[in-house]
């Protein structure tokens, strides 16, 4: 009975691993079962869920660009980007193919939003969707009306109950540079483009907000997913040594 109980002990102790890995400013340090997990994919996972997922933005200077090129940019890395998130080895656990399946919603999103921006400096009427809530989608009106002329006061209008939010909330500095900039816009030789340019900005800052990464309950989610999957592959034996 003796034999057999220093054995079993011997046992469990062989399916304990200790691995190493970087978090932050931290040395990390933590016993896992390898009979549960595998190492590349216990590592791999502690990497992805420190890891606050990929986005797709257009390439540097890509106003100066061909369209057809900037969108075949966008597309590879987006395909790319996306084939790798999908077939990254992690462990096996539902809290991980649930983070897994957030960052995909993530990457779909950040691509059709900034593909949307870059074929909306030749056709604007790209802008027009449901998919970012009314707000956005009023802003996308005003950029695609008909009259000139009511483009650039829907522009002036939106500027100036910006400078007038600053202004009650008392950022008096903040104010007084927007109030600048848009002045030396508004009286160039084309208001028009820094209207079109303003309202483009302002759809994307509005779609941006939409995307499930900048809501406040994303956070406290993430981080709970995070917690469970450490706990799985850790049962509390992590020990950190930080600077």
């Amino acid at each position: 009975m003796v034999i057999v109980m220093c054995m079993a002990a011997m046992n469990s102790f062989a399916q304990q691993k200790t691995i190493k890995f970087d978090d932050a400013m931290c040395d990390v340090e933590g016993k896992f079962d390898t009979n549960k997990f595998k190492t590349d994919e216990v590592l791999n996972t502690m990497r992805f869920i420190r890891d606050s997922g990929a986005i797709i933005l257009p390439p540097t200077n890509w106003e100066k660009l061909n369209l057809a090129k900037v969108s075949q940019m966008m597309k590879q890395e987006y395909e790319q980007e996306k084939r790798a998130l999908q077939q990254k080895k992690l462990v096996n656990l539902p809290e991980v193919q649930q983070l897994r399946t957030m960052y995909l919603g993530d990457l779909d999103l950040s691509y059709d939003i900034n593909l949307r921006i870059v074929h909306s400096t030749q056709d604007p009427t790209r802008l027009l969707t449901t998919q970012y809530g009314d707000k956005c989608l009023a802003i996308a009106k005003q950029l695609n009306q008909s009259d000139a002329k009511k483009i650039i006061q829907s522009w002036h209008d939106a500027e100036k109950a910006k400078i007038a939010r600053y202004l009650k909330e008392g950022e008096q500095y903040s104010a007084n540079l927007f109030e600048n900039n848009f002045k030396r816009e508004y009286t160039s030789q084309n208001p028009l483009f820094y209207a079109k340019k303003n309202l483009t900005d302002a759809w994307n800052n509005c779609a941006v907000d939409y995307l499930p990464s900048n809501i406040a309950s994303r956070s406290d989610k993430v981080d709970a997913l995070n917690t469970a999957i450490e706990t799985k592959i850790f049962n509390g034996s992590l020990k950190y040594e930080c600077d």
